[in-house]
């Protein structure tokens, strides 16, 4: 508890159609202390996010603006010291020029973010470092389709980005960059059918990309975290935003594969590579993208016809061990519904992460009779040999009410947080509003 102090919290989204295509949205999220999330079981979440934004979308175009502010839950952070307070317009027109063909993408952005923090910021740290960044991008593409059924893609396109660059003792604080890039990519879908019924497609991959980044150097504030998945394999750059891109001649490489049967089971896989002239250091150790060849993605998906599904993720080394590996399984049936995942990430001094990450996740439900329902979950730390958190519920449901009982127990402790379990009772009046308590009694025991 905190003596003599007021708690609480407020979660409140909203969207409205403001006419002509215009749509204003707001999430917001925010709360009195950074224990109060655990100690009431609210969504678990360690940063808390709120943003206004509006947007147009057309067939052709898209405009979107958005403010945002995060605050921070987590013990291993600095309010001051994290970008809380983000403004962003993104802007993108296509055209269909009948002369050459193709199709042309123009994109504006503007992005600006700011810490509290008065500490400049230095090649290393960017303690209370703020940026505001300008980009135009000017991008023409267009695909011809083979006789013999090969795909060919071409991209043409270049950006300009400008950076104004505050409390910052080594970056300038004016500095821009030009890049010109370009990309061709083959790939040739193929299809049969087995004896059997079932259907198969197979499509082999390649590109040969080329970017060339000409200017000054900029603080990388926004693309610090990088992912290699099905989504960027043939990316130009596969960093998340447009302050850094990659640089220099690549070659990915990879295929799709997958399986319909008729007996209703379904099969996906993706394999793929990414080959570079020179690295990249910007890469982190277990983003799979560094020197110059990166690990090998593979990513896959199996489903059954009766509801089960499993997915699995990760990035194969040249050692052959994983540096990153993610499964999941969802089995939903009549009265069952179960789900789990199992994360292992391995260490990386750039992404604040120094020894393995294994842990499991599971979450399932059943109905025991068509009022009454069991629910279980569980998070377990495989490193540290020991659960995390875990809980039991029992709800009742019929036409007019809802009782849920629970029990959660949260194991970890950090400085704001303490080891506890958490016992909930609520009732909601069905037949006034769906899973909104009208009452709620809810009691705490503490480990001190």
């Amino acid at each position: 508890m905190q003596p003599d102090e007021d708690r609480g919290y407020l979660f409140a989204e909203g969207q409205f159609d403001l006419g002509r295509d215009f749509q204003l949205e707001f999430d917001i999220k925010t709360v009195s202390d950074n224990a109060y999330i655990a100690d009431y079981s609210l969504p678990d979440l360690d940063r808390l996010r709120s943003e206004v934004t509006l947007t147009k979308a057309a067939r052709d175009s898209l405009l979107r603006a958005a403010l945002t502010n995060f605050k921070t839950l987590r013990d291993s952070e600095q309010q001051d010291l994290i970008p809380s307070n983000i403004g962003e317009v993104y802007y993108q027109k296509r055209y269909f020029p009948t002369s050459v063909g193709g199709e042309t993408r123009m994109t504006l952005e503007a992005h600006g973010h700011n810490r509290t923090s008065g500490v400049e910021g230095n090649q290393t740290t960017a303690n209370g470092r703020d940026q505001g960044r300008l980009t135009a991008d000017l991008d023409w593409r267009r695909s011809w389709r083979m006789a013999s059924g090969l795909q060919i893609k071409w991209e043409l396109g270049a950006a300009v980005d400008g950076f104004s660059t505050y409390d910052d003792s080594y970056y300038s604080q004016r500095s821009s960059r030009l890049t010109p890039r370009s990309a061709l990519t083959l790939n040739l879908p193929m299809s049969k059918f087995d004896s059997s019924g079932a259907t198969q497609f197979f499509e082999p991959l390649v590109q040969l990309g080329w970017s060339n980044v000409i200017g000054d150097d900029a603080a990388r504030d926004e693309s610090n975290f990088v992912e290699f998945d099905q989504g960027n394999l043939l990316s130009l750059s596969r960093f998340p935003a447009s302050d850094a891109r990659e640089d220099g001649l690549s070659l990915a490489y990879g295929f799709n594969w997958a399986r319909y049967t008729k007996t209703g089971w379904q099969a996906y896989a993706t394999v793929g590579q990414v080959l570079r002239q020179n690295a990249d250091s910007r890469f982190t150790k277990s983003s799979g993208l560094g020197g110059t060849s990166s690990d090998l993605l593979l990513a896959g998906q199996l489903k059954f016809g009766d509801g089960m599904a499993l997915t699995a993720r990760g990035l194969l080394n040249d050692s052959l061990n994983f540096s990153k590996a993610e499964v999941r399984g969802d089995w939903y049936r009549d009265q069952v519904a179960v789900s789990g995942s199992y994360l292992w990430l391995g260490t990386d001094p750039d992404e604040n992460r120094s020894e393995e990450t294994s842990e499991i996740w599971f979450d399932g439900s059943y109905e025991l009779s068509a009022s009454w329902k069991a629910s279980a979950n569980l998070r377990y730390d495989i490193s540290d040999a020991r659960a995390t958190r875990a809980g039991l519920g029992l709800a009742y449901s019929n036409e007019c009410v809802t009782v849920d009982l629970s029990v959660n127990r949260r194991y970890t402790s950090t400085t704001s947080v303490e080891p506890s379990t958490d016992f909930g009772f609520t009732i909601s009046m069905n037949g006034f509003s769906v899973n909104n308590g009208s009452k709620q009694y809810r009691r705490s025991c503490r480990q001190s």
